[in-house]
């Protein structure tokens, strides 16, 4: 009976508890002195009609990411490890007692 009592009494107990947390949590809302001074700082918030998911994918999809990576294809476990064949070696890394700030 008290298992059952438990299992059937929880979710409402929960209910009100997980309401709650929403109702009474610490957020503060952005005054104008707060907006003035971080906008004298250089940040600036933008428009609501500028921030849609529509406008910030549109925004994304104008940038050119080609310089940023080179696509560079590695060898297959069954190919032979030829890596002369346009790919690049990675330098190897010489670990000292400099490079752990020793």
């Amino acid at each position: 009976m008290p298992f059952l009592c438990l299992v059937v009494g929880a979710p409402f107990l929960l209910k009100d508890l997980q309401a709650g947390r929403y109702e009474y949590r610490r957020v503060k809302a952005v005054s104008r002195e707060l907006e003035d001074t971080s906008r004298e700082k250089g940040i600036a918030r933008r428009p609501r009609e500028e921030v849609t998911a529509e406008k910030l994918h549109q925004e994304y999809m104008e940038k050119d990411y080609q310089d940023d990576y080179e696509i560079v294809r590695g060898p297959r476990p069954w190919e032979e490890s030829d890596l002369g064949r346009g790919n690049r070696r990675v330098k190897e890394v010489v670990k000292s007692g400099a490079s752990y700030g020793l």
